[in-house]
């Protein structure tokens, strides 16, 4: 499995700037009572933001991979269908190749004829007309 490096861009540095001051700040709370639960709900509120923030982020990594997996596959799908197409044809090449290799061995099509068929066949109107020059027939 591939490891992800720590990516510190932008936004997590910013994000992680805010959300230190937040705490140090918030370690050191206002005088007021006020002051300080309005301080401690925005408190609160950065660190659920930062939450929320980090989660986002995290959920778009997750569909970006997985976009990017299907992409990745689709583009393995189509290859594997390229590659499919061409041993098709190759197999269809290659059963025409061997059936003509097999006729032009056995010579059995239907108009190839024996020789000595040829050669009986003169025989026989030579023997006719023999017989036809002598008189028997």
């Amino acid at each position: 499995m591939e490891r992800k490096k720590l990516q510190l861009d932008f936004v997590t540095i910013i994000t992680l700037l805010v959300g230190l001051a937040t705490i140090i700040f918030q370690i050191f709370p206002p005088k007021t009572p006020t002051d300080q639960v309005r301080s401690a709900i925005y408190f609160l509120a950065i660190l659920g933001y930062i939450g929320l923030l980090y989660f986002v982020m995290w959920i778009t990594d997750r569909v970006k991979s997985y976009i990017d997996q299907i992409n990745k596959n689709t583009k393995e799908i189509q290859n594997i269908k390229e590659e499919m197409s061409i041993h098709k044809h190759f197999t269809e090449i290659e059963k025409r190749v061997s059936l003509l290799e097999m006729l032009r061995k056995n010579k059995k099509g239907g108009l190839s004829i024996d020789p000595k068929w040829i050669f009986l066949a003169i025989l026989l109107i030579l023997f006719y007309l023999y017989l036809r020059s002598i008189g028997i027939v």
